[in-house]
């Protein structure tokens, strides 16, 4: 929990026995909320499902790139809360995004469980025109300091980018990489 949250596994383990002993000093009962109390509640709720399913994406430690049972469990919990809460709009977004990046879980990795590198994935013929990959790869590459590779990935996208907006941004990254 502590690395979900960026902060020391010492500070969150105070913050957690100050919170159990805010409970119970100020006996606090365990109970559901109202239906007035939700709006309040939700985002947190929302919060910690998704640093559940992000935890399981990619585990903070272990042995392991990802614990496909806690990505699963997230999962789970976001479906009952789309259940019970149908017309909230945050919600019924929650598991979308998480079904999407959960089903992309496998090309993360090879065949060992090795964490598959964007630079690995430059030779996979499918991405060439993918302007997605080509922009990811040209930041990653600028933000490394390979300049000349960044500027190159920039105007490959932008010969695939779909629509003006794109191409615009495309543009003003690709000049800041040439004035760097």
């Amino acid at each position: 929990m502590a690395r979900a949250y960026l902060v020391p596994v010492a500070t969150m383990a105070k913050r957690i026995v100050r919170a159990k002993k805010k409970i119970r000093e100020a006996r606090i009962p365990f109970r559901v909320p109202g239906a007035d109390e939700l709006p309040e509640r939700l985002p947190g709720v929302l919060q910690v499902i998704y640093s559940i399913c992000t935890e399981g994406y990619a585990a903070s430690s272990g042995p392991d790139l990802q614990g496909l049972d806690l990505a699963e469990e997230a999962i789970r919990l976001a479906r009952i809360l789309r259940r019970l809460l149908p017309a909230e709009r945050e919600v019924a977004g929650l598991p979308a995004l998480m079904l999407l990046t959960h089903a992309r879980r496998e090309a993360r990795t090879g065949p060992d469980g090795e964490l598959v590198l964007l630079d690995e994935l430059a030779g996979e013929p499918r991405l060439h025109d993918y302007h997605p990959h080509l922009v990811a790869r040209a930041d990653l590459l600028h933000r490394l300091g390979r300049l000349h590779e960044s500027a190159a990935a920039y105007r490959a996208a932008l010969e695939v980018a779909g629509s003006e907006p794109e191409r615009a941004h495309l543009r003003r990254r690709l000049a800041v990489v040439e004035e760097s």
